[in-house]
């Protein structure tokens, strides 16, 4: 155009060639290319700014010449505009990658590869979940990020901010991984969008973090005074065993003889079989939930007792078959209840599903024990409390606790009980003012006489002789349960010596290791003893014993339960063990 009219002044070419453009130029395409590193999954528009930052580390020259090789991944039209479905993916894209920092390896294992990509895909639905409560589902440009500034506000109650729309019915630790995931966000909003300003929303976000966490901090302390609680008094328990209720009714209904029952009175029986069987059992409400047909009629016989093994389930994927005990009678009448009272045409397999045929999940076991436990309350005429599997479970344990039983006897129980003994200590702490009476003790005590003859099986330690003898009470002293195996170390009225592996020291400490103690204090120190080898400095025993006190709450009753000398010398034969592998 220049050199076409050259006597035309500047403004007027500049004018012509502004003009002489077409309209309907299509619009400049946005080219995503990958990384020209093999194991880096990142793609995106400017690859030389990612080769820069500290997931490559290259200086800007060398960055400028790997970033024309970079392949061309797709080619997109420039619209400007964004929804939050597009750029939750975008950024799960980014997650996991080197430069977002959850990057999945290859060649790691399946379990640890499938855990890492569900908590990406956690994280980048919380995500979407921010964006679509503050943006809307509508297409919207990139500027209007900058309005996340008012989801890090501090909630107030004058004020309803789009933080208080995403807590909902969720606790605040579910909300401080809302601002977890946004922060990660935020992180990926100033790589791929550096002309973006977003550190306003960064410093809100801060003061937010600090509100939230006073928050978590006290639902914490909250829900730890809720566990200490024990919320069914011991002496309901111990009247709603002696009334017998499930029994009543199934004699009721054999009395009837009728071919069917009425769904009220089906959904009765169900309930007080449940409620009798937990109050005894203290089994996981998800035991219940996957005891079927199949299991009740395929139980074991161990002496006075029927055993069912509910071979399904979360419980059984951790820590293999649950064991449910019952007595003859509890037993006959439970049969009787799938036989007869049950529904016989329903194709569900499970004992205490709906009348309607339907399965029950969870927490329908949870509702059928309340109301139990509230039918009860109406006949007895007396006020019950709440009652879940979980509550009698806390009641078993908080009471074992608050009698000084030995440390066997509660591992014993925790073990019949389901429970790794970790959870135990760190859930069911001492109440003060409970006083447990004999015949409740009783009860305690069935959970430790049945996982004895478990554990028979399967090699696991015995008590002492003079403890099976004395579990052979007369039957006037078994008067909650009859023929049903009570151990007496907790009553009053019987005594017995301690075994030589259970004598305190004097210093009232074991005198050695228990062997599950080795094997947690093992599987604490291991990693940490082959990370410093590893690395060529020097393994010091009080390098390791800080580690496990940093290790959390999970090892904390070794300093309780063993003296700091024992803590040493155990790590020091750690040590040894180590060195000796190494050779």
């Amino acid at each position: 155009m220049r050199s076409a009219h050259p006597d035309l002044p500047e403004w007027e070419q500049a004018d012509m060639i502004r003009n002489s453009r077409r309209k309907n130029e299509p619009k400049r395409q946005i080219v995503k290319k990958e990384c020209c590193f093999t194991q880096c999954v990142w793609s995106g528009q400017r690859p030389d700014l990612h080769l820069m930052s500290k997931c490559h580390n290259l200086p800007r020259v060398e960055a400028l010449k790997m970033a024309k090789i970079c392949k061309v991944v797709d080619s997109v039209c420039q619209t400007g505009l964004h929804t939050a479905e597009s750029l939750s993916k975008e950024f799960g894209i980014w997650l996991s990658s080197l430069e977002g920092g959850c990057y999945i390896p290859p060649d790691l294992d399946e379990k640890k590869k499938l855990d890492k990509q569900n908590q990406n895909k956690r994280t980048e639905s919380m995500v979407k979940t921010i964006l679509t409560e503050s943006l809307g589902q509508e297409p919207f440009p990139i500027a209007k990020l900058a309005l996340l500034k008012t989801l890090s506000r501090k909630p107030s109650a004058e004020k309803e901010s789009v933080l208080e729309k995403i807590k909902g019915s969720k606790t605040w630790g579910t909300v401080k991984n809302f601002l977890a995931s946004l922060s990660h966000f935020l992180d990926f909003v100033e790589i791929t969008y550096p002309n973006l300003d977003i550190g306003g929303m960064r410093c809100s976000l801060a003061g937010t973090v600090r509100c939230i966490n006073k928050f978590v901090a006290e639902d914490i302390q909250r829900r730890k005074d809720k566990i200490r609680e024990v919320k069914i008094p011991e002496d309901l328990i111990v009247k709603y065993i002696d009334s017998q209720m499930a029994k009543r009714l199934i004699s009721q209904e054999k009395k009837k003889g009728a071919t069917t029952c009425k769904v009220a009175d089906v959904d009765k029986i169900r309930n007080h079989i449940l409620l009798h069987t937990a109050f005894l059992n203290g089994k996981r409400t998800g035991i219940f939930c996957a005891m079927t047909v199949t299991h009740v009629l395929n139980a074991r016989e161990k002496g006075d007792l029927k055993v069912v093994l509910v071979d399904s389930g979360k419980t059984y994927r951790s820590s293999g078959s649950a064991a449910v005990h019952f007595s003859r009678q509890d037993y006959d009448s439970l049969v009787y209840f799938i036989s007869n009272v049950r529904i016989a045409n329903s194709n569900v397999d499970q004992v205490f599903c709906f009348s309607s045929g339907q399965e029950a999940a969870v927490s329908d076991i949870n509702r059928f024990l309340q109301a139990a436990f509230d039918d009860f309350g109406i006949i007895e005429s007396v006020q019950v409390p709440h009652v879940t599997c979980t509550l009698i479970r806390k009641t078993v344990i908080t009471l074992l606790r608050e009698q000084d039983i030995p440390r066997e006897e509660q591992e014993t129980v925790a073990k019949h009980m389901d429970h790794s003994i970790a959870t135990a200590d760190r859930h069911y702490d001492t109440s003060s003012g409970i006083q447990c009476t004999s015949k409740f003790r009783q009860i305690l005590h069935r959970h430790v006489a049945w996982n004895e003859q478990d554990s028979d099986e399967d090699d696991c330690e015995l008590l002492d002789n003079s403890v099976l003898e004395s579990v052979q009470m007369e039957e006037s002293e078994v008067s909650v349960i009859p023929s049903l195996p009570v151990s007496s170390t907790l009553t009053s009225t019987l005594t017995v010596e301690p075994t030589s592996s259970c004598l305190p020291s004097r210093f009232g400490k074991p005198e050695v290791f228990t062997k599950v103690d080795r094997e947690r204090l093992r599987r604490c120190c291991a990693p940490f003893i082959q990370d410093k080898a590893t690395n060529g400095g020097a393994v010091k025993q009080c390098d390791v014993v800080k580690h496990i006190k940093k290790a959390g709450r999970n090892f904390e009753d070794l300093f309780c339960n063993y003296s700091l000398k024992q803590l040493y010398n155990r790590v020091r034969m750690e040590i040894r063990m180590h060195k000796n592998k190494a050779k």
